[in-house]
């Protein structure tokens, strides 16, 4: 339920970013790759019991920015 909230935030900062000319984010979702995403979203909660998920979310996303150069 978590990861599905988190590709919610993926395709409403995909909207922004189309909005203002930037390219969209895309992200191969093959099982491996989600596996990699709910592993990290879990290690972060976690590590951080006092954070909101979606400060886990923003982690995971700018992970995922940095990776693909965007």
């Amino acid at each position: 339920m978590f990861y599905q909230w988190y590709l919610g935030l993926i395709t409403a900062v995909n909207a922004m970013r189309y909005e203002d000319g930037k390219s969209v984010m895309t992200f191969p979702l093959t099982p491996e790759f989600i596996r990699e995403d709910q592993i990290f979203l879990a290690q972060y909660c976690q590590e951080h019991p006092e954070r909101l998920f979606h400060q886990a979310a923003l982690a995971l996303l700018q992970l995922r920015l940095a990776r693909c150069g965007s």
